[in-house]
């Protein structure tokens, strides 16, 4: 990985935010994770992946800044319906709790939905 600051702005970049405390609300983390990460000299995997699903940011771009900056390969987050994205922004701004209990309700539900269609 190049210097952990770099991919941070990279991060920043791609999320359309400005500061480090917009970055960690829009990771569902706190901003002392994202300075502990600075000290640390690392991003853990997850928040280059979830930056990457959520943006369709190529991943080897976020770590390094070389090749393309999107993953072509994958579906646009454009694609969302307008209804989509407005939930998305809605989840990203509530608590890491209630995004954590609404994740596990709507896999749950989901996986209810998948049972019933294979009976």
């Amino acid at each position: 990985m190049s210097d952990v600051k770099s991919v941070i702005d990279r991060m920043k970049q791609v999320l359309k935010v400005n500061t480090n405390s917009e970055l960690a609300a829009k990771l569902g983390t706190t901003l002392s994770n994202v300075d502990n990460w600075k000290k640390r000299k690392s991003i853990p995997d997850k928040y280059i992946l979830l930056t990457s699903q959520m943006t369709g940011a190529n991943q080897s771009w976020l770590l390094t800044g070389q090749g393309s900056m999107f993953d072509h390969s994958h579906a646009s987050p454009s694609t969302d319906t307008p209804i989509e994205a407005e939930l998305l922004e809605a989840f990203r701004k509530l608590p890491k709790k209630k995004q954590d209990y609404y994740y596990h309700k709507i896999k749950a539900e989901a996986l209810e939905e998948e049972l019933k269609k294979s009976e």
